[in-house]
């Protein structure tokens, strides 16, 4: 990749996620969520499960505009319509998509995905 490429990844989070899901493994994707998250954090969830992902859009299907894009893009359009609900630092952990309630209640992670 051209230098010029590489700065231009890595001031746009979408570029960067382009490129990284763009090589044709078709394994580690917890590794690619997580370094997604790691190097764009307000941009990117943290949670690296692609089922946790896919959870979160399959509850909230009403604030997707394009049910067919990459589950990222999904949960960017996810978030601004929960953010008022949950607060701006909430985490696809702290709320049960169940019920839409937050499930800040010391369980653990798992136990409302």
């Amino acid at each position: 990749m051209a230098p010029a490429d590489v700065e231009g990844c890595l001031a746009d989070p979408w570029r960067f996620h382009d490129v990284v899901f763009s090589v044709p493994v078709y394994r580690a994707y917890l590794q690619r969520n997580a370094l997604i998250h790691l190097v764009f954090r307000d941009t990117f969830e943290g949670a690296s499960s692609q089922g946790v992902k896919e959870k979160i859009a399959q509850a909230f299907p009403q604030d997707v505009t394009d049910p067919s894009a990459h589950l990222d893009r999904q949960r960017w359009e996810i978030r601004p319509a929960l953010t008022p609900r949950y607060g701006p630092g909430f985490t696809a952990y702290d709320y049960d998509r169940s019920s839409c309630a937050p499930a800040r209640t010391g369980r653990s992670p798992s136990s409302s995905i």
